[in-house]
């Protein structure tokens, strides 16, 4: 076994670390009601891409989450920005 792969399956097992299985409340002016979806992603683009196809939207949009500590919805722009892995988040048009 070489130096080189070593370092691709520590690369791989690095890569399925970063997989989030996440189950999100969905709520937005876009829709009517709430969603909830459970997703396996492993970054921003994918969770955006699987999100707008589950809701069917066309339109771009961002996602925000409530946070508590300053009382307000905040944009959720890497996935490490959803504290847990079950949130309630909006999608606003952009």
């Amino acid at each position: 076994m070489g130096a080189d792969e070593g370092v691709v399956v520590l690369k791989s097992a690095d890569a399925a670390l970063c997989t989030r299985n996440l189950t999100l409340l969905i709520a937005s002016t876009l829709f009517a009601g709430k969603t909830n979806v459970h997703v396996s992603v492993s970054s921003m683009p994918e969770l955006t891409a699987v999100l707008q196809a589950e809701s069917k939207l066309s339109a771009p949009f961002t996602i925000t989450v409530y946070d508590e500590d300053f009382n307000d919805d905040r944009a959720v722009i890497e996935l490490e920005d959803l504290d847990t892995d079950k949130a309630k988040i909006q999608l606003i048009e952009l």
